[in-house]
């Protein structure tokens, strides 16, 4: 069955967004209201919730996170650090197989999915689920035979290359082959700059990558200036890329 249809007249990108530590798909939503606003026209954004449920933090961990009070959740928890510690420090992670296989599932029930948007703890989730997806291709174990080949594109904001042994293998062995976007801020004391390099060194091909830098700190930007049109472009490019590539 097609899908919703652009004002330009072709079929709507789907992206399944991934919100961030201590948040939700509802708040997720509402944060990122000028993203969907900027790509309303080219795409249909789609937020689901972690699977794992967070004890409740400070209020101040929850703000400055972006996090919800009500209904904190995370996609993955750990077990190595204090209570309340961010989850770029921990290096044991816990439940983080439960999440990717609901993600997987994700892109089988919402089929097809042409993009990830992922902020955080999430953007670190989209590069697992890249490299997940990667290394199930090669065994012959996709969950659906198109899930991999749909993907056009992942934008991951403010990600984290994982401490943990066993996830920064996964990255590392199974780097994927689409374009992703980095966007990083210079002023974000939770995931500085140097972390999401990290990331793109060690898990992800040089020629598909583009990064962008904003002044701020640790949140997605406004979608105005000259973010609207990097994200504009990588996404057009991206479906052209696609587009030429079938």
């Amino acid at each position: 069955m097609a899908g919703p249809v652009s004002s330009q007249g072709a079929e709507k990108l789907r992206i399944l967004c991934l919100h961030g530590y201590l948040q939700n798909a509802q708040t997720f939503s509402m944060k990122i209201g000028s993203v969907r606003r900027a790509l309303k026209s080219r795409a249909e954004m789609i937020f689901i919730d972690a699977p794992h449920l967070v004890a409740s933090s400070s209020a101040e961990d929850v703000s400055q996170l972006g996090g919800s009070p009500e209904e904190s959740r995370g996609w993955f928890t750990w077990q190595d650090t204090e209570p309340g510690t961010r989850p770029s420090l921990a290096k044991q992670y816990l439940g983080w197989q439960e999440s990717l296989n609901q993600l997987q599932q994700a892109l089988v029930q919402h089929h097809p999915v042409h993009g990830l948007f992922g902020f955080s703890q999430g953007g670190t989730m989209t590069a697992m689920l890249l490299a997940s997806l990667r290394e199930l291709s090669k065994q012959g174990t996709l969950p659906h035979p198109d899930i991999q080949s749909c993907l056009q594109f992942a934008i991951m904001v403010s990600a984290f290359f994982p401490n943990d042994e066993e996830v920064a293998s996964l990255l590392q062995q199974n780097q994927p082959t689409l374009p992703c976007l980095f966007v990083t801020g210079s002023g974000d004391a939770f995931v500085p700059p140097k972390r999401t390099q990290q990331l793109i060194d060690e898990g992800f091909r040089p020629q598909d990558i583009q990064v962008m830098e904003h002044s701020g700190g640790h949140h997605v930007p406004s979608c105005t200036g000259s973010f609207k049109q990097t994200v504009h472009l990588f996404v057009d490019n991206s479906r052209a890329q696609s587009s030429r590539n079938e």
